[in-house]
């Protein structure tokens, strides 16, 4: 839950990848890829036209789906890529991963596109998939989650009114949730908006969230101070490092200061790359 898809290709409308990771999104994956490069091409030239940028475009895959999808558009050097996300994305972190596939990857192949191949391989094909969906933090997780589920199951014991935790990655993908179900955690973060990526370290934010059918909540954004070198996740890259999040969903009356306290405590061990 976070980067829903990729579509990479030339300026001028060379197709080079595709790839939807989510099934709100299958018939981009079906349909001729010239089709919808064509229509990306052709709203990059009129925005050009007017001296403006593409930004991004809200999607709606159908009518009940009021949050939609943001589809995320950025330039790099010959290349048109654009990203499907969650609307709670951090905008300006998917830009700079997709600043961080280009250089690893697309960059040295500009002189070749140019002649109308597509030069891309399949080990290119991997990194792009894996950097966009944070397969390496996921398998971390993953490696993990039967001894993280027992230590927030004694957490949702210790404190009554815990309604759901998450772990998100630094561009706010949800890669774990304990709790509640994913539609609905994905719901109460669509309703915080789309805030700035800046949460300092061992900073929280809260929210209050009153949803229709629902009783309120608070949201508090968590900063742990879990601290991540990028060459643990990618090569070739200037050294600095990256965050991950903890999300807490509560009952508004709970004083969760002792809450925080232990979420960290439970959580950070089992991120061992952390600083």
């Amino acid at each position: 839950m976070g980067v829903l898809g990729i579509i990479i290709q030339t300026e001028f409308g060379l197709p080079l990848y595709i790839e939807m990771f989510d099934q709100r999104l299958e018939k981009f994956q079906q349909v001729d890829m010239t089709l919808t490069t064509g229509f990306i091409t052709a709203i990059n030239m009129f925005t050009k036209q007017y001296e403006m940028d593409f930004g991004h475009i809200k999607l709606h895959p159908h009518a009940q789906d009021v949050y939609g999808i943001n589809m995320i558009a950025t330039k790099r050097g010959e290349y048109l890529i654009l990203c499907f996300v969650e609307p709670f994305m951090f905008h300006e972190v998917v830009r700079e991963k997709i600043g961080w596939i280009y250089e690893r990857v697309l960059k040295q192949y500009e002189g070749v596109i140019k002649s109308g191949k597509n030069p891309l391989t399949d080990e290119d094909k991997v990194y792009i998939g894996d950097i966009m969906q944070d397969l390496y933090f996921k398998a971390m997780i993953a490696a993990n989650k039967e001894a993280i589920d027992g230590q927030l199951g004694r957490l949702f014991m210790k404190y009554v009114g815990i309604y759901g935790i998450s772990v998100n990655s630094f561009d706010n993908s949800i890669l774990y949730t304990s709790g509640m179900f994913d539609d609905t955690f994905r719901s109460f973060l669509n309703n915080l908006g789309r805030r700035s990526s800046i949460i300092q370290e061992h900073e929280t934010i809260d929210s209050y969230i009153s949803l229709p059918d629902m009783q309120p909540v608070r949201i508090y954004a968590i900063n742990p101070g879990v601290k991540f070198e990028i060459q643990n996740i990618m090569t070739n890259l200037p050294e600095r490092t990256v965050d991950l999040y903890y999300y807490l969903i509560v009952d508004p009356s709970l004083d969760v200061r002792p809450i925080i306290s232990d979420l960290i405590e439970l959580l950070n061990p089992f991120f061992s790359n952390s600083k």
